[in-house]
């Protein structure tokens, strides 16, 4: 080769300077995209199953989109992901599956599922993996503060949200949308404004109640209008013996000055009946003493830290900063997997600390223990936004005292 080149040198610089102009012809020519038509080979199914948790959308959409597509033709391989809302089905195909086919084929997978799905589930919706969809810029906002502010902002007073994202929509996202080159600009994140209306049960009940002899009243009175004296007399005077009997009733149900008291090894707690207020004590540690109400979050957090090694005291604690800082589990990243169910207790409830517990004094008959856990799981069972280990101490202290009535 080398003696070849050396007794033909027009020929070698001929094609030495012939591949130099192709490739620099190839260089100038050759296109360049930020985002190049890629078309990945897969598929996603979107169900859309509104305001379910993710355990049930697992069970009824999750797993028949699966089964119903197990069998389509060149299919690599299928992952799914449920979620609060709705389930997403990934379908993985070779790099050389014809995607325009097996789109028909999942299609025509999908429509044969029929009335499988459940009531208040979406249509299935098949798309596509498109690179060209990304962002190509993300922009994160937040109010101003100097950085101690930032630190204290995370715990006391979290950011205002709904402000945040109101601007991001009317203001920033307006003047990006207006830029050249920009197609569409998305705003996520952020909380949406919304109006709590609470309302006091007692008094509701207590407004329910006094409609019924209320209307029967007016109706007496209308009767002595028309000249009906007796039965409007009659008509009134129920009205008014149903209004009494109605606010003794709403009278015995009150328990004023009542209160539970829960102890655990570290924690001493009270529930006030008629308020739902929690207040409690520190009985061992560097805190000893100190009641919960004059520790901040902070303490609180560094408290729940050195009660790590007390699973009950630890549950006890967390059900406070729920009641005091219901949004506290949102700044604090969770160490591990959370705990489910109750925590393991630290022995078997004794009658006296169970009489306590439903704030009953001791000899109180099975009727009295039977109210004293209604009215207790009525402000705090778990649905109704109470704690699963104050419930759980409730059900266990009835068990206890009805077990001695036996």
């Amino acid at each position: 080769m080398i003696r070849l080149a050396l007794s033909r040198p027009v020929a070698v610089i001929a094609a030495c300077i012939l591949i130099v102009v192709l490739a620099v012809m190839a260089y100038v020519r050759l296109p360049v995209s930020l985002l190049p038509d890629l078309r990945y080979p897969a598929l996603l199914v979107w169900t859309g199953y509104p305001d379910v948790p993710p355990e049930r959308v697992e069970r009824t959409v999750t797993e028949r989109v699966e089964e119903a597509l197990a069998g389509t033709a060149g299919l690599h391989g299928l992952t799914s992901r449920s979620q609060l809302g709705g389930s997403l089905v990934r379908l993985d195909f070779g790099w050389s599956t014809n995607l325009d086919i097996a789109l028909l084929d999942v299609r025509e997978q999908l429509d044969r599922l029929g009335d499988a799905l459940p009531d208040g589930s979406a249509r299935p919706v098949v798309l596509r993996l498109d690179p060209s969809e990304r962002p190509i810029m993300m922009l994160a906002m937040q109010e101003a503060m100097a950085d101690a502010e930032i630190l204290r902002a995370q715990f006391d007073t979290p950011q205002d949200l709904v402000g945040l994202k109101q601007i991001a929509r009317e203001v920033v996202s307006r003047r990006l949308e207006q830029l050249d080159g920009v197609a569409r600009v998305r705003v996520t994140g952020g909380h949406e404004r919304t109006v709590d209306v609470i309302v006091d049960p007692a008094r509701l009940a207590g407004g329910v109640r006094l409609a019924g002899p209320l209307l029967v009243g007016l109706t007496g009175v209308g009767f002595m209008l028309a000249g009906r004296a007796g039965l409007g007399g009659m008509l009134i005077s129920g009205a008014l013996a149903w209004h009494l009997q109605s606010r003794r009733a709403g009278s015995v149900h009150r328990t004023p000055g009542k209160r539970s008291t829960v102890r655990t090894a570290a924690l001493e707690m009270e529930l006030d009946h008629d308020s739902g207020t929690l207040e409690g004590m520190v009985l061992v540690g560097s805190r000893e003493g100190r009641e919960l109400r004059d520790l901040s979050l902070e303490e609180l957090l560094e408290l729940a830290r050195e009660l790590a090694a007390d699973p009950e005291s630890l549950q006890l604690l967390e059900t406070y900063l729920d009641s005091r800082f219901p949004v506290w589990r949102e700044n604090v990243q969770a160490d591990g997997d959370r705990r489910q169910g109750g925590a393991p207790g630290s022995g078997p409830m004794t009658k006296q600390e169970a009489y306590e517990i439903l704030g009953l004094e001791a000899g109180a008959s099975a009727a009295e223990i039977r109210k004293a856990h209604r009215r207790l799981m009525q402000r705090l069972h778990p649905d109704l936004g109470g704690s699963s280990f104050l419930a759980a101490r409730i059900n266990e202290a009835k068990e206890v005292l009805l077990d001695g009535h036996k």
